[in-house]
């Protein structure tokens, strides 16, 4: 059972246009960031998470897609881990959303808010 002030994983992804849509910075206990390229990884800080929740509040994805294996380009992968001790995988590879390994078309402009934020930490 979740601790209070935490929603189950599930209720945070349902299948909808915008999964994350409830998503806030309370509900995340840490961020792991990887970007491949260029093979960097590092720990978001408690402000770049509340700069982050909001980001992924906005994500909407469409139809399940797998063909983003198929693409070149650079991944950001947020790997969060929720205050009930749950993890999820968000990867940014616009033009698609890639949750847990299940990849979605994703609306442009909020994915590459995601990617842009991501490369703004690394600089």
């Amino acid at each position: 059972m979740p601790r209070a002030g935490t929603r189950p994983l599930r209720d945070l992804t349902a299948g909808d246009a915008r999964p994350f849509q409830k998503l806030t910075a309370r509900d995340i206990q840490s961020v792991k960031l990887e970007l491949y390229p260029p093979d960097v990884e590092f720990t978001l800080t408690r402000e770049e998470i509340e700069e982050l929740a909001p980001l992924l509040n906005g994500v909407v994805v469409y139809q399940r897609d797998d063909s983003y294996r198929e693409y070149d380009g650079q991944a950001c992968l947020f790997t969060l881990t929720l205050a009930d001790g749950s993890r999820i995988t968000v990867e940014a590879y616009n033009p698609f959303l890639i949750v847990d390994g299940v990849g979605r078309r994703c609306e442009y402009g909020p994915c590459e808010a995601l990617s842009h934020f991501a490369n703004t930490l690394r600089d």
